[in-house]
């Protein structure tokens, strides 16, 4: 059984909210919608040890760790995000769901798609 870490973040999380946009084509051109989301969580940057797995060409730009503890599941891989004013991409989503939490891994969004 695993211990439940999210009981040791209760004293950190914070009310958050991020912007999902979706993007949909509609008669040639992109039209974006953004979403919030709110939830209870943490958000950091993504430590050293941890940037030293993800590819190389992506290691300059900005990473952000999101620890979401409400059971929140709204985002998926390769989804836009805005949060402080600037695009992320999800990159990667760890299910932690056993201990109550879920992590995504996030790119400033260096396409400009």
């Amino acid at each position: 059984m695993f211990p439940k870490i999210s009981s040791a973040f209760n004293g950190w999380q914070q009310s958050i909210t991020l912007i999902k946009i979706t993007q949909t084509l509609v008669d040639y051109e992109t039209v974006e919608t953004k979403t919030n989301l709110f939830f209870k969580g943490i958000i950091q940057p993504l430590g050293a040890h941890i940037l030293r797995s993800k590819p190389l060409e992506e290691r300059a730009f900005k990473w952000l760790q999101i620890h979401v503890f409400n059971s929140v599941n709204n985002l998926n891989l390769g989804e836009l995000i805005e949060y402080s004013n600037k695009q992320y991409r999800i990159k990667e989503i760890l299910d932690y769901s056993l201990n109550n939490y879920i992590e995504y891994h996030a790119v400033e969004n260096y396409q400009n798609d």
